[in-house]
């Protein structure tokens, strides 16, 4: 009777797994399938959302003239996968997902091969030789070099700025009287007028 319990039990923990990873990968297949349609649909409508007051610079312009550009549309998808995707989060899925829609039903799959051309470019994106997207770039000083050396500070440098720009940073302990010291501190190597926008929209909430 204990044998079979035992039995048992182990069957539940295993089915218990199976299903658990199960729901982990559908819940990543998830956030691609949002990124694709909301890229999709910001690349052939008038699509705006709140998000875009604070990323107005990074917004992909607008396809005026049918076909849809393929690499247009890919832009359109890949700022919306951006979206609220931290800098750890974001090198784990470009160092294990690439197979992450790969299925021996589905294998030959049109979207598996978009997938592969979004993942393919950002991931070629982070391993070239500057290591940083052009997005990323356009927030650094244009004295700064980027080096092995100091490429980890600046990209946790510019995560910080999104994630502050976008209200997940605690703002507290941010003082009026020395706001801009503050400011200069965190970013040393992001450029002033970014440091200004941060600035304005912390004095608004202080």
């Amino acid at each position: 009777m204990d044998f079979i319990l035992l039995i048992l039990i182990l069957v539940n923990i295993v089915f218990s797994f199976y299903i658990f990873s199960h729901l982990v990968i559908e819940k990543k297949r998830n956030r691609i399938l949002q990124a694709f349609i909301a890229g999709i649909i910001r690349s052939i409508s008038d699509y705006y959302s709140k998000t875009d007051v604070h990323n107005s610079e990074y917004i992909p312009r607008k396809n005026e003239t049918l076909p849809i550009s393929y690499g247009k549309m890919l832009d359109s998808i890949e700022y919306e996968f951006g979206k609220d995707f931290w800098a750890e989060p974001y090198q784990k899925w470009l160092k294990n997902d690439r197979s992450l829609f790969l299925d021996n039903k589905y294998a030959n799959d049109g979207f598996v091969f978009i997938y592969y051309d979004l993942f393919d470019k950002l991931i070629k994106e982070y391993n070239s030789e500057v290591s940083l997207s052009k997005k990323e770039i356009s927030h650094l000083q244009e004295s700064v070099v980027i080096s092995k050396e100091n490429i980890d500070e600046l990209r946790g440098e510019i995560a910080m700025y999104e994630e502050l720009l976008d209200g997940k940073l605690d703002i507290s302990n941010f003082k009026k009287e020395t706001l801009d010291n503050q400011l200069l501190f965190m970013f040393a190597h992001i450029k002033k007028e970014h440091r200004d926008k941060i600035k304005q929209q912390i004095l608004s909430k202080l």
